[in-house]
């Protein structure tokens, strides 16, 4: 990453594509899988919240150590590399955590929030895939291509909540 574009996109959301898709995902799938285990919406965030924590802590370890064996590097210097390419992760399940709690706030039972939380999941991914997409200089077809790929990720979601009732 450049001076310039660190400048731009401190956090790395931008530049960070990946962790931005897999931090929605893995809260996607928290909420898929706990929201009709959980009996409070402060149940779910907490599940959520630790998941993703672990979750990106696991990536940390796995890239320090993969970066060990590919390239010979010093955990001293992997690490901060690493924890550069999780904070995406973190930031990006802000969006779908903040869906369900205000949805939550605003009277809508735990199962709607959830819900909602996963539909606005589903058009984030959607959102990430089209603009990556676009960010590579593809056309506007393969953009729509690729955001109905990551839609359907959001739909398998989806599906997944409905089988766990």
């Amino acid at each position: 990453m450049t001076e310039s574009t660190r400048r731009r996109d401190p956090l790395g959301l931008l530049s960070g594509g990946e962790g931005v898709i897999i931090g929605t995902v893995v809260c996607g799938a928290v909420i898929a899988t706990s929201a009709g285990k959980a009996t409070n919406v402060a149940q779910l965030v907490a599940a959520i919240v630790a998941s993703v924590t672990v979750y990106a802590l696991a990536h940390v370890h796995a890239e320090v150590v993969g970066s060990a064996v590919s390239h010979g590097r010093h955990p001293k210097e992997a690490v901060p590399i690493a924890v550069r390419r999780a904070v995406p992760m973190l930031l990006a399940s802000l969006v779908p955590l903040l869906v369900l709690v205000v949805t939550a706030a605003f009277g809508a039972t735990l199962r709607t929030s959830g819900l909602v939380a996963l539909l606005a999941t589903t058009g984030l991914l959607g959102l990430y895939s089209f603009l990556a997409a676009q960010r590579r200089g593809l056309d506007l077809v393969p953009g729509i291509i690729s955001a109905l790929a990551g839609c359907g990720l959001g739909v398998l979601l989806i599906l997944l909540k409905t089988l766990l009732k």
